[in-house]
């Protein structure tokens, strides 16, 4: 018995070595490079767009350029560049309304490229050589974005968000023409979406020995003290995960390119601070009670049946109130998107959230349940829940 018992923490020690050493399968600083490649690369790709673009329509820097160029200036909406035309200190026309900066960049003695922080993001900016002063600003990575789906980096939607420019110091240099302009660091964990799943897979595994764990520690405690005990063992430890997840944030440190994990809530929902703290506790919880719905009790509380009906109707009601609050939650946070006439307009975060709400619906649904099944003083097994 205590033998097969320790099998259990074996298990968990390995699926936890695995979390660990999965880190170190994809260098950070390998990662880096490769983003710092790609951005240097769009830099010049969108560079050499707006300068052809800008040639090819000097009708820009007339003061009807926005009449007579306007289907050319509604093709540009698309463009991720922006071009100006500035007449002395004032802007006369630009191709689109990505971004428009209050005052006029200030020109470099040796027309290079320069870093501009703006409201919006972080941009490179230059002039290009054209009779008009015309200047093309190119975006390197957005402050945030109305629509939740587009990428902080558009020049690689999987750089995640804790890639960081900088105009100076450490890190990895993105190169114009030839040219340092910024650098890349991370500001913390940097591993590429599929480690991060693979990742999430093994806690996932975690999670599930960790109950099997708990179920057999719980028979143990029926069988030498009592029922509530059992249930004592099943209960504590998962509020204890739980709160120590939200409290260090682990789900969105360990999986920060895994977002519909780490997208976190603002406020707080019912003390969980992340989608993938809610996920986690709603998987446990449902596991918890299909052992409590699995379990036969051998005593019950000294309680009316009365007072069982109102504990089974008030989880009923409890999980309508949750989801209420989780709907909130999904109006409230902008990286949460649900859009309820076509799922396909759904974000990851969105579609987790919904997930969630109907887990967390079924489990105070269960917890109905099992409150039910002890006014009806029914202590036989439950059907079809043997396995557990």
């Amino acid at each position: 018995m205590i033998q097969r018992l320790m099998l259990y923490p074996l298990v968990m020690a390995l699926l936890i070595a695995a979390l660990f050493l999965s880190k170190q399968w994809y260098k950070d600083t390998q990662l880096i490079s490769d983003y710092t490649t790609e951005v240097s690369d769009y830099l010049s790709t969108q560079a050499l767009d707006a300068a052809a673009w800008a040639s090819s329509h000097p009708e820009l820097a007339l003061p009807d350029a926005s009449t007579t160029l306007r289907s050319d200036l509604e093709e540009q909406n698309d463009q991720a560049y922006t071009v100006l035309v500035y007449t002395g200190d004032s802007l006369s026309s630009w191709s689109n309304n990505r971004i428009i900066p209050l005052h006029k960049p200030q020109k470099q003695p040796t027309d290079s490229w320069q870093l501009l922080f703006l409201p919006g993001g972080t941009f490179a900016a230059n002039t290009l050589p054209l009779a008009a002063e015309t200047w093309v600003l190119v975006p390197l990575r957005y402050t945030g974005h109305s629509d939740a789906d587009a990428a902080l980096f558009p020049a690689n939607n999987a750089i995640p968000p804790t890639i960081q420019l900088s105009a100076s110091g450490s890190g990895q240099a993105v190169m114009a023409d030839g040219r340092v302009l910024c650098y890349l660091k991370a500001s913390g964990t940097v591993q590429p979406a599929w480690v991060q799943a693979m990742r999430a897979a093994f806690w996932g595994l975690f999670l599930v020995v960790f109950m099997m764990f708990l179920y057999r520690l719980a028979d143990a405690a029926r069988l030498r003290w009592s029922f509530s005990a059992s249930i004592a063992v099943i209960v504590l430890p998962i509020l204890t995960l739980t709160a120590w997840s939200s409290a260090t944030g682990y789900m969105e440190g360990a999986f920060p390119s895994v977002d519909w994990l780490s997208q976190s809530f603002d406020p707080a929902f019912l003390g969980l601070r992340s989608v993938g703290d809610l996920l986690q506790f709603v998987f446990l919880m449902i596991l918890g009670l299909g052992y409590a719905l699995g379990r036969s009790p051998e005593e019950l509380p000294k309680l009316p049946k009365s007072v069982w009906a109102i504990f089974s109707m008030g989880s009923l009601v409890l999980g309508v109130v949750a989801s209420v609050l989780l709907w909130q939650q999904c109006n409230q946070n902008p990286g949460i998107i649900v859009n309820t006439d076509t799922i396909l307009r759904t974000n990851g975060p969105g579609l987790a959230v919904l997930l969630g709400g109907m887990l967390l619906q079924m489990a105070f649904v269960m917890l109905g349940l099992v409150f039910w099944r002890y006014r009806m003083d029914d202590i036989r097994r439950a059907p079809g829940l043997g396995w557990l």
